[in-house]
């Protein structure tokens, strides 16, 4: 007979466990950001493949509001950090409709049919903004 593990077990629960992915998540978009550049159409380029490279993380830091109130401090400032310097730090440049009260680049509605695979992860506009 096989012993099972189980990860769960190691958390308090499912939240514990999406907070800790959501965390992990922004860590990385991040350094993919600041590794983009300045240019919008850098991070926009960017931002896009940090979604598609894992898509379930990429919903489930993107389709509702993150839990800011257990993300390390600091975390999601610094995930905007970029998109803000590349929109000369106006935030409303910044922001879109969805997901609520989070700052994403202007890609995510596509981004989220991509990662949903609704349209092709090659389609025409990634071509575009990457020229």
């Amino acid at each position: 007979m096989r012993a099972g593990f189980s990860v769960v077990a190691h958390f308090a629960g499912k939240r514990e466990i999406e907070v800790l992915l959501i965390a992990e998540g922004f860590e990385r978009y991040a350094e993919a950001m600041e590794a983009a550049g300045p240019r919008l159409t850098d991070i926009a380029v960017a931002y896009r493949a940090f979604a598609l490279e894992i898509p379930a993380r990429y919903r489930l830091m993107t389709e509702r509001p993150p839990p800011r109130e257990d993300l390390p401090e600091g975390l999601e400032a610094r995930a905007a950090r970029s998109l803000l310097l590349a929109v000369g730090g106006d935030p409303d440049l910044a922001r879109v409709s969805t997901p609520p009260t989070t700052l994403v680049p202007p890609p995510n509605g596509t981004t989220a049919m991509s990662c949903a695979a609704q349209v092709p992860s090659t389609s025409a506009t990634s071509s575009r903004v990457a020229g």
